[in-house]
């Protein structure tokens, strides 16, 4: 598979141009292999251009993720759901996500329409696959207060 290159800006707004090798593309992500033979993930909301090879992207470009808006009404919420907590850690976010305006599914499976998957420690890398191939965020319990009390993800 040829290099892919593209200009980037991170949540530091940061911009940097990177080039991919063993890329694949994921729903709203792109990962692989960096000039540093480091793995990484990349929004693709984030990505100011591609240098070569986006004729091989399904979707090149991404919008931004979804915003909180705590006043919608209760089934138009965006849908969370939380993997890899112990019960009690799940119970207690899943109270802070209703708080915040965000409806937890209680589905132990990734679904159509999904919004966010929160992932903590023990997430199984099958249902990361799914959510991203469904179009779904995956953020981590630190992005996710960033979430709740901003409104917006950030890296």
């Amino acid at each position: 598979m040829d290099t892919l290159i593209f200009e980037y800006t991170n949540a530091k707004q940061e911009y940097k141009r990177y080039e991919l090798t063993n890329w694949k593309e994921e729903g709203h992500y792109l990962s692989g292999n960096t000039t540093e033979n480091q793995f990484k993930t990349f929004r693709k909301d984030r990505i100011h251009r591609y240098l070569t090879h986006q004729e091989a992207l399904v979707s090149p470009y991404s919008p931004p993720p979804p915003k909180i808006i705590s006043d919608t009404a209760p089934d138009n919420r965006l849908k969370v759901l939380f993997t890899g907590f112990k019960a009690a850690e799940k119970s207690e976010l899943s109270i802070k996500a209703e708080v915040a305006g965000l409806r937890v599914m209680k589905s132990k499976k990734v679904t159509s329409g999904l919004d966010f998957l929160i992932c903590g420690a023990n997430a199984g890398p099958k249902k990361i696959s799914q959510a991203m191939q469904q179009q779904t965020y995956i953020v981590s319990e630190g992005q996710f207060y960033g979430l709740i009390e901003t409104g917006e993800l950030v890296d």
